[in-house]
């Protein structure tokens, strides 16, 4: 497992350009926008994190693309995309995927997935690194869960709030409880973010990047440290030649703010609000000996992935 190390607070670490051998250059950055709402295209989830993810991406040597809309198709076929996209993209999702985000448990604040070819062909490859992935339930798979440290454990089964906590409203998706247990502290203020890379959704096919916390405050916080002070990271995993999961957990102190429950970024920068933030990895994990399955094979797929269980 390889290792990293969080630069300083506020201290970007803008290493990567176009000519000192970027795993980016010269590819298309296509945004794979999740929609909220009734379909409209207007309303984009998360485009402030997709908007420091792009910014990092660029300055790495990657060009400007499309926006793919994940919605029901209308006037086009989604399994056109396995024709239009290839190895020269890069598909970027700054949104948690809604995996399980329908069913039995599903939760409040859940995604709506559009359950088309190119939407599972992209949610694919999370089913090796979450047996669940829910807005208020995560667990990890066996794999990934090895790699969690003696001291953290209890971090492969979490759950976390949603809308309230003990009747106070909650604006971050803080943990509830670690493997069926409240956190120690009643005043905890630690989530989970995850940072995934695929090389290929398929063969010949585009690689995905994934940054995403619980909520929307949870990802664009995520985002912009991966675009300052994680920059090393990120540009780390985009050079991976097989799919690579971290998991991180963000925590900030309960002197921030009076209310216990609230870390709101009402500061007047983003980059004010991150620094009362730190960041710790707390999971790396690859896969080896792994090939992306067949183009011809995602797109005919009708399926959607088995919905795993997990505790709640």
């Amino acid at each position: 497992m390889s290792t990293f190390v969080p630069g300083s607070p506020g201290a970007p670490l803008l290493s990567g350009t176009a000519g000192d051998g970027s795993p980016v250059a010269g590819r298309a950055l296509q945004w794979f926008a999740q929609l909220a709402g009734e379909w409209n295209p207007r309303d984009l989830r998360d485009g402030g994190g997709y908007a420091e993810l792009l910014a990092a991406l660029l300055l790495a040597g990657g060009r400007p693309g499309d926006i793919w809309f994940n919605h029901k198709p209308r006037e086009e076929e989604s399994e056109q995309a396995f024709r239009r996209l290839g190895p020269s993209d890069l598909l970027v999702l700054p949104t948690r995927p809604p995996l399980h985000d329908k069913g039995e448990g599903q939760p409040r604040r859940h995604l709506r997935p559009s359950s088309t070819a190119l939407e599972r062909a992209v949610h694919a490859p999370f089913n090796l690194f979450f047996q669940r992935c829910s807005r208020n339930v995560v667990t990890l798979a066996d794999a990934p869960a090895e790699k969690l440290p003696e001291e953290k454990r209890n971090r492969r089964s979490t759950t976390y709030y949603q809308y309230t906590r003990n009747g106070l409203e909650v604006t971050w998706a803080f943990y509830k409880t670690l493997d069926g247990r409240k956190p120690s502290s009643s005043r905890d203020r630690t989530t989970a973010v995850f940072l995934v890379y695929i090389p290929a959704l398929w063969q010949e096919g585009p690689a995905l990047i994934s940054a995403f916390g619980m909520g929307a405050n949870e990802t664009l916080l995520w985002c912009h440290l991966l675009r300052t002070r994680m920059n090393s990271l990120l540009l780390e995993i985009l050079r991976s030649t097989v799919p690579r999961f971290v998991m991180c957990e963000l925590a900030t102190t309960a002197a921030w703010t009076s209310g216990p429950l609230r870390a709101p970024l009402d500061l007047l920068t983003l980059t004010s609000a991150a620094e009362h933030w730190q960041v710790e990895p707390i999971v790396d994990y690859s896969i080896e000996g792994w090939s992306p399955p067949q183009a011809e094979s995602l797109a005919a797929t009708t399926a959607r992935p088995r919905v795993a269980g997990g505790r709640h």
